[in-house]
């Protein structure tokens, strides 16, 4: 049931609107000349695959082969079996949600080639080392978060960037760290295990249909409640609870299901607000980039713009900062194939150091596909144990806010 469950979730987040962005990687080897080697075996079966250089906080370099691009989890699973046998190494398969990635199957090279028996969640390595979702630039299961760089193949980093002045984006920057709360990460204050309520509306469009979604996750240590409503489009009401590693439950369809407490709990990750607000959320922290320039005058709407390098592993970002309260108001990156803005309006200070922005719209390449309302962003102090309340086997129905 735990497959069931992480599938159920990831397609909720994704929304029936967007196909899944799937990738397939080998684990990481120290020596160069293997990935190449190992590559070119999997480039003569048939495969397009690419070298990816990835540093290691504390271990170094190490170099995976990557093949991007898929879309159909069926077909992943092929070619990471297929790539297993080739290279006698486990492989694994991941999926992109949002500016996240998390590990779904892993195949050995043993496995039957038509998947047979594959197992739901971390892999053995990311569960021993407290597995989190990476930046799809810095997936790979356990470790710390690592700048990559493709060195072979397609889709080499980005270097063609107009430079402005650095001595005035460098005083712009102070600014905006100042107006974001300087020195706030406000990824890894959330994260830090206080209870956190986070209450919000996904609105998802594209040419064909739209989705919208209402989320109400509370999680504590451990703990996490996650009741999910679609409000408009197609989709499934549900209802998940963890207690620590007391158990684990999904409630949907109508019926009440036990499944893993840990492949769930790392499953609901991307529901929280780290995942959902993603980069906004640590503004005030963006004094440790490698570079930073003003790249233009005011706009017409009284913005600024500057071209940060090194911000959360991208080679470059541009910011469009307010001239007046120096708020973030545009992030734009190239993320693949795609120039992705993310519009923040409505900011406000929840507690904690926290400036948040609680309207969030994403355009792909100049058109609107998706917009975020905060509706709660709490920091409690306590949450009560009965929002996690395992008796009978069945979560509490709970309360919600249309």
């Amino acid at each position: 049931m735990a497959g069931s469950l992480v599938a159920l979730i990831l397609l909720l987040f994704a929304s029936p609107a967007r196909a899944e962005d799937l990738y397939v990687e080998t684990p990481g080897v120290a020596r160069r000349a293997d990935a190449d080697n190992a590559c070119e075996k999997i480039v003569a079966a048939g495969y397009t695959a690419q070298v990816v250089r990835r540093f290691r906080s504390g271990e170094g370099w190490e170099f995976v082969v990557r093949v991007e691009g898929l879309t159909e989890r069926e077909r992943a699973l092929e070619i990471a079996g297929g790539i297993a046998r080739i290279t006698g190494w486990t492989t694994e398969v991941w999926v992109r949600a949002g500016r996240e990635a998390l590990p779904l199957q892993e195949v050995s090279p043993d496995q039957p080639p038509d998947g047979g028996s594959v197992a739901w969640g971390p892999s053995p390595q990311a569960a021993s080392e407290g597995a989190e979702a990476k930046s799809p630039e810095a997936a790979p299961a356990g470790g710390a978060e690592a700048a990559t760089e493709v060195v072979s193949g397609e889709g080499a980093p980005l270097t063609d960037v107009v430079r402005g002045d650095p001595v005035a984006g460098v005083e712009l920057l102070a600014a905006v760290t100042r107006a974001h709360g300087a020195g706030v990460k406000g990824t890894a204050l959330l994260a830090d295990g206080r209870p956190v309520h986070f209450r919000y509306e996904r609105k998802i469009q594209n040419d064909a249909e739209a989705l919208r979604v209402w989320h109400d996750l509370w999680r504590r240590d451990d703990d996490l409640r996650l009741e999910v409503r679609v409000m408009e489009g197609e989709g499934t009401d549900s209802l998940a609870v963890v207690r620590g590693d007391q158990g684990a439950w999904l409630q949907a369809r109508g019926q009440v299901h036990p499944v893993e407490p840990g492949p769930t709990r790392h499953a609901l990750r991307v529901f929280g607000p780290e995942v959902v607000l993603g980069g906004c959320l640590d503004f005030g922290a963006l004094g440790a980039v490698e570079g930073v320039y003003l790249a233009a005058s005011p706009d017409p709407r009284g913005h600024r713009h500057l071209l940060v390098e090194g911000f959360e592993g991208q080679d470059a970002v541009w910011l469009a900062v307010d001239a007046s309260d120096h708020r973030v108001r545009e992030l734009t990156i190239p993320l693949r194939g795609e120039t992705v803005t993310w519009r923040y309006g409505d900011y406000r200070e929840p507690g904690a150091g926290l400036v948040v922005p609680f309207e969030i719209e994403v355009l792909r390449d100049g058109v609107s596909r998706e917009r975020i309302t905060v509706l709660a962003l709490d920091l409690p102090g306590q949450a009560d144990d009965a929002l996690f309340d395992l008796e009978n086997d069945v979560p509490p129905k709970g309360d919600r806010a249309d």
